[in-house]
């Protein structure tokens, strides 16, 4: 499921990172929990044209897709996002990187 965030020409992105690298771990720490509740509404719950997974094995970095809403100027565009969530969620803020249109 995580392949269709994915473009294989663009490579992999990077963003700036605030603080270490989380563990292994913390994806299991109270945090953790929180972000796999969050995907698993988002998988459920989700809007049609919403769609984020988490990269690989890390449940910190999450590529998404946003698609444009029909009968707007948007309709036929298509935005690929990188979410990078810190140790501390939601006491630190979200970063978000809009990767390419």
């Amino acid at each position: 499921m995580a392949s269709q965030n994915r473009d294989p020409a663009a490579g992999s992105v990077t963003t700036a990172s605030k603080g270490a690298e989380p563990s292994r771990g913390a994806a299991r720490g109270p945090v953790g929990k929180r972000l796999q509740q969050e995907l698993r509404t988002l998988m459920m719950y989700g809007d049609k044209g919403i769609s984020a997974f988490p990269e690989l094995d890390n449940l910190f970095k999450w590529m998404g897709t946003i698609h444009g809403a029909a009968d707007t100027a948007y309709e036929d565009l298509k935005y690929k996002l990188s979410l990078e969530f810190p140790i501390l969620v939601p006491a630190e803020g979200r970063e978000a990187l809009l990767v390419s249109v």
